[in-house]
This record gives structure tokens, sequence and C-alpha cells, in this order.
């Protein structure tokens, strides 16, 4: 008789023992849900939303601020106020994406996808003579 008892008290403490530690782990679903959820940074900004646009071609300094001027691109070309081009999408099917040649302002190019280059040996962006530019 006592045998039988041990023998069915062991057995439930090897069930409930691990169904216990389940239940009461900090691992639960509901403990990694709220985590995630609290993981963002509350000063992050919102994605900003990208624009279908044609391809662009820069030639020359000059060409770069009058491309810069009527794009209303931010930056005036320096080096602690480069211009800004971001937010498009780009098919780059009839020529290069974005095609920078002989400038030596200053820059920066983020958040721009361009598409479909490549196959038609047109590239996603194409600098030749080209210094102080940043891809981000």
């Amino acid at each position: 008789m006592f045998n039988k008892r041990k023998y069915v008290l062991i057995l439930t403490l090897i069930f409930c023992i691990p169904f216990g530690v389940l239940v009461l782990s900090p691992n639960t679903p509901e403990i990694l849900q709220t985590s995630r959820n609290n993981d963002h940074n509350e000063n992050d900004e919102n994605p900003k939303i990208s624009v279908n646009h044609d391809t662009i071609f820069i030639d020359g300094n000059n060409m770069f601020a009058d491309n810069a001027s009527s794009e209303y691109w931010n930056g005036n070309g320096n080096y602690s106020n480069p211009y800004i081009i971001e937010n498009y999408e780009i098919d780059a099917s009839i020529g290069h994406g974005i095609e920078i040649r002989n400038t030596d302002l200053y820059f920066i190019i983020r958040n721009v996808t361009v598409s479909d280059g490549r196959s038609n040996y047109n590239y996603g962006f194409y600098f030749t003579n080209v210094t102080n530019g940043e891809l981000i």
C-alpha cells in the first residue's frame, strides 16, 4: 500500500512540476508579445512614403544645382549642408536610375529604390568622376 502511494506521488510530481514551470515561466507568449511591443523606440520617425520618379541625370555642378532647385531637394551642396535625394522609387528599365557625373558637390542619396536595371545594361546608381557623394 505504501509503495503504491509513493509511486502515485512520484508520478504526480513528475507531471506537475514541468507543467507548473511552463505556466509560471517568464517566456509565455503573452509576456513575450508584451516585451516585443515595448522594444520600439518612441523617438523613431514614422516611415517615409516613396514616390515614383523618373530617372535622374546630372552632369556637372551647375546641372546638380538646377535639378536640386527644381526638385526641391534639401541642402545646398556643401559639406555641412549636402543635397538630399530621398524617398523615390525609380524604374531603371529606360536608363540608369540615378546617373551623376563630373561633380564635387556634397550629396546624400537615401531611401531610394531602383528597379528593373541591369537587364538592359542600366544600373541603379551610376557615378562617373564624382566625389563627396554618399549612399545610405
